[in-house]
């Protein structure tokens, strides 16, 4: 094998997820001696996670390798003698963006065979034709053979969206939106072809959830008594949203012939209660919704009702599931295994609280609590995704029945479980289905009509967007040892009360290419701790990271203070690049050294010179998309005592690189620079 072969299969094993342990340490060693490779491969990525992140079926992947090899991104195209052969590969079951942008162009000098030329031809044309007769006569005869009293075939409509059959029964081109960060899906003329049914993907090696433990059981009664009850609204007259007004002609032709209509692909279900106990209030929530989703992105999707009993734990079965009410529920602990299996896998789960009604809004943060006993259920950051993937929303308008309930804010509220850096669970503390329905009024508490609807477009752009990033699973079968032992030094992870841990694998990742690196006979663990812990003080480093705000204790403020006098380093990150963290971060160092804030490190520092000489940095395409430029020269900030640093934080994400997999709305280092540079930190925690 050649090394130009064997760079190209490794390349192209990046590209599709599929590298062995072996084969990311053969790149890992190949991207440490060549600049070029490290730049085309961060190249790669940038345009790889872009075509994923938008899912851009016109861009042609012969243009952008085009473009890169204009810059000297990608090498030329061999001549065909000197074109290497590729492995042969079994086909995929479906194609996707990193397939096409595996797809290199025709290379020049290399023409067709000819059809005529090859053996055989002649015959399989006659064949094809003869057969096709054959067919088309028994079809003739079965149609005319049909006794004229049957009736024709019923069309099935497309479910609750304006048809997007026009009247000559093609396909109408659907345009992109105009908005260019709207993750979007091209849909298929046709309905795709069912697969295979997979194994479920093995979930992260998360901590047990309570209700594997048994969980109290919930308070009696529905809620009906209970203070913050709002009762729900008289459902509105039903009226299928495709309807014609009477008096006016259809728009649809009338089915004169059988036609096969294509079927929307299925986003949200909406989850009914067995036995059904309560009305369901806003019967037309989800359908309004998906038509003003139509209606304003040219983007069609469909609706199911199902009970939580017939919820496949297959995301891509059911992938948003949908819950609203007013009453108190409980889940059972059956239900709660699906959920969870559901959730970890790549699905979605939203809670909405009918007209903000507590017991709903109790019920859905107490199942929560059970399922997920250490990912804690947190109020959502102004700069979450979420409020930023479709619609930039920082304030929202309120009815009077909002500050009824006492709530005097104008930011949305909204609460989510976030695990692996992906919100798989969302509570909404105020009503948006009367607002999708464009029912909602000022005595209710609700969302205005208008917020409600660009609250509800930006779950479903955010919805598309992470569904790339649910494939990619953390393996519960790495783990590192936690307790130090013989020549071993273990690194201390700060735990808080607060989403501590975004990535579980990363800080592993890092060790492990460390050791591969430098070659230092010392091997690491890795401990949780609370900074009020003395077992601190044996860790020569301590690492904090998080998305949203967080407070240290008075006592662990003073003892992170002791700890940094004594000689210790804290290593921070805004995972993602959240500006939540990051305010909080610098607030907390403000309380443990008030005269000592954050500097930039220069460029000339120990920190980007060993073991790897690190001047420029690629980053993720979310970062490049506000900076103007996918390169940039690498930013750290440090606080320093006795002349040495005893803080080091980045404002920008690297824990998703060392995992080589960013959140697609990541602000971050990209993955190969970022794991050099977390390699120079802890050289020089061990160093200094």
């Amino acid at each position: 094998m050649t090394d130009d072969r064997d760079v190209l299969e490794l390349l192209d094993g990046y590209l599709d997820g599929s590298l062995s342990a072996e084969d990311a340490r053969r790149l890992l060693a190949r991207l440490e001696q060549s600049d070029a490779l490290r730049e085309q491969l961060a190249w790669l990525a940038v345009v790889q996670r872009l075509l994923l992140a938008a899912h851009v079926e016109p861009v042609k992947p012969d243009g952008v390798l085009h473009a890169l090899r204009e810059r000297g991104l990608m090498p030329a195209p061999r001549p065909p003698e000197a074109a290497p052969q590729r492995r042969p590969r079994a086909p995929p079951p479906r194609r996707d963006a990193a397939e096409r942008l595996r797809e290199a162009p025709l290379q020049p000098g290399l023409t067709r065979r000819r059809s005529s030329d090859q053996p055989g031809m002649g015959l399989a044309v006659f064949l094809s034709v003869a057969l096709g007769l054959l067919v088309a006569g028994g079809a003739w005869w079965w149609h005319s053979a049909r006794p004229e009293s049957a009736p024709p075939p019923v069309a099935t409509a497309a479910a609750v969206h304006p048809d997007p059959i026009e009247a000559t029964g093609t396909v109408s081109p659907q345009p992109p939106p105009t908005r260019p960060t709207l993750p979007e899906t091209n849909h298929p003329a046709t309905p795709p072809i069912p697969e295979p049914a997979e194994a479920l993907p093995t979930p992260p090696a998360w901590p047990l959830s309570a209700f594997e433990d048994g969980a109290p059981p919930a308070p009696p009664g529905d809620g009906s008594q209970e203070t913050g009850f709002v009762p729900p609204p008289e459902p509105a007259a039903h009226k299928a949203l495709n309807t014609p007004i009477a008096g006016t002609p259809s728009s649809r032709p009338a089915a004169t012939v059988p036609r096969n209509l294509p079927q929307t692909p299925l986003l949200w279900v909406k989850l009914r209660e067995d036995p059904p106990r309560h009305g369901d209030a806003t019967p037309q929530d989800l359908d309004s919704l998906l038509a003003e989703i139509k209606a304003r992105l040219n983007l069609a999707y469909r609706m199911e009702s199902k009970t939580l009993d017939e919820v496949d734990p297959q995301p891509e079965k059911n992938p948003v599931l949908y819950a609203t009410g007013h009453y108190r529920f409980a889940y059972t602990p059956a239900q709660r295994a699906n959920l969870r299996k559901f959730m970890l896998a790549g699905g979605l789960l939203v809670f909405d609280a009918g007209l903000g009604s507590k017991p709903f809004y109790d019920s859905a943060r107490r199942e929560l609590g059970i399922i997920f006993r250490d990912a804690p259920l947190q109020r959502l950051g102004p700069d979450h995704p979420l409020f930023r993937s479709y619609y930039d929303i920082a304030r929202v308008r309120y009815g009077a029945g909002v500050r009824a309930q006492g709530y005097a804010g104008d930011e949305p509220w909204f609460e989510g479980v976030i695990v692996n850096c992906r919100t798989v669970a969302i509570v909404s503390r105020w009503g948006l289905a009367m607002g999708w329905e464009k029912r909602a009024q000022d005595h209710q508490p609700a969302y205005a009509p208008d917020d409600a609807l660009k609250l509800g477009i930006n779950l479903f752009s955010y919805a598309l967007a992470v569904r790339n990033d649910s494939r990619q699973n953390v393996d519960p079968a790495v783990r590192v040892d936690r307790e130090p032992s013989g020549d071993k030094l273990f690194l201390g992870q700060v735990v808080y009360d607060g989403e501590w841990k975004t990535k579980p694998s990363a800080l592993l990742v890092l060790l492990r290419t460390f050791n591969q690196r430098t070659a230092v006979p010392v091997k690491f663990g890795i401990r949780e701790l609370r900074l009020s812990d003395p077992k601190i003080f044996d860790a020569p480093l301590l690492y904090l990271t998080g998305h949203e705000r967080f407070i240290f204790t008075s006592d662990e403020a003073r003892q992170l203070r002791k700890y940094l006098l004594s000689g210790g380093l804290l290593w921070a990150e805004a995972c993602c690049g959240r500006k939540g963290f990051d305010q909080a971060f610098r607030a907390e160092m403000k309380k443990v050294f008030p005269d000592g804030p954050l500097a930039p490190i220069p460029l000339n520092h120990d920190l980007f010179t060993a073991p790897n000489a690190i001047h420029r940095i690629s980053v993720t395409p979310s970062l490049a998309s506000l900076l103007g430029t996918t390169v940039i020269a690498p930013k750290l900030e440090g606080l320093t005592i006795n002349g040495a640093y005893a803080v080091i934080y980045s404002s920008y994400g690297m824990a998703g690189s060392w995992e080589m997999y960013q959140s697609p709305y990541a602000l971050g280092y990209n993955d190969v620079e970022a794991l050099r540079l977390g390699q120079n930190i802890l050289m020089y925690a061990l160093t200094h």
